[in-house]
């Protein structure tokens, strides 16, 4: 994503229509602290590379403890990805996570499930959001 003028008036238009923006596999790899500075997502999606783990590794407990105290000072939600049993949940929870996705909860999902569920979705960031 470029941080064109454009794009973000593009995305402000979108965001007044009533749309959410989530930045997805934050905090390794290509996402960069730089995509906050014009404050246009809603949520982020934690990388799975530091969530997977988060029962073993301390490092990465103190990774993830950082970026939500980052995120909830922007105002953001933060998403959990590849969460895979209660323990990984209760910690990442423990460590301030709002909304967790994986195999938990389900399995991939054909595209009428995704858009029947999408609504429900919805409501979460809004929910997130209304206590941030």
């Amino acid at each position: 994503m470029h941080n064109t003028a454009q794009t973000i008036a593009k995305i402000n238009r979108l965001k007044k229509e009533g749309h959410h923006f989530l930045l997805d596999d934050f905090g390794m790899g290509h996402t960069s602290v730089a995509y906050l500075r014009e404050n246009l997502f809603d949520a982020i999606k934690l990388d799975s590379t530091i969530t997977q783990d988060v029962l073993t590794n301390h490092n990465h407990q103190i990774i993830i403890a950082s970026l939500v105290t980052m995120s909830k000072t922007l105002h953001m939600c933060v998403v959990a990805e590849h969460v895979e049993n209660t323990a990984q949940r209760d910690k990442l929870k423990e460590l301030g996570c709002d909304i967790f996705q994986g195999y938990l909860y389900n399995k991939p999902m054909s595209l009428e499930s995704i858009l029947n569920a999408a609504g429900n979705w919805q409501c979460e960031i809004e929910n997130c959001q209304a206590r941030t």
